[in-house]
């Protein structure tokens, strides 16, 4: 799996201008994601939406409450992830596609 990702982080680096920070947070995200599909004995496709939904309720079960920009972006480098699997190695779903985003609170001016 992890050779996967690093694909998806090669092919990331190219295609986005972004900073060296983000693509740092999503290899962590989408590792996170990975480490919990070993924990279960899971494997990258066949993931149901469902448990996509325990996996963030795990993130959510630790001592440390992720906010919901930071779900947001985990979920996000997830549905990334799986796209790229769709067009590269010919994974039938992305079990990320109909995550809806959290809602993040409004900040007063």
């Amino acid at each position: 799996m992890n050779e996967l990702l690093e694909a998806f982080l090669v092919e990331f680096n190219l295609a986005n201008t972004q900073s060296i920070h983000s693509l740092d947070a999503y290899r962590r995200d989408i590792q996170q994601f990975i480490d919990y599909l070993d924990d279960k004995e899971l494997g990258l496709d066949g993931i149901t939406q469902t448990q996509v939904y325990d996996y963030l309720a795990s993130l959510q079960s630790n001592d440390v409450q992720l906010s919901s920009a930071s779900l947001n972006r985990k979920c996000s480098a997830c549905r990334s992830f799986y796209t790229f699997l769709n067009l590269n190695y010919g994974f039938s779903s992305n079990p990320f596609k109909k995550i809806k985003h959290f809602k993040e609170p409004q900040k007063l001016p």
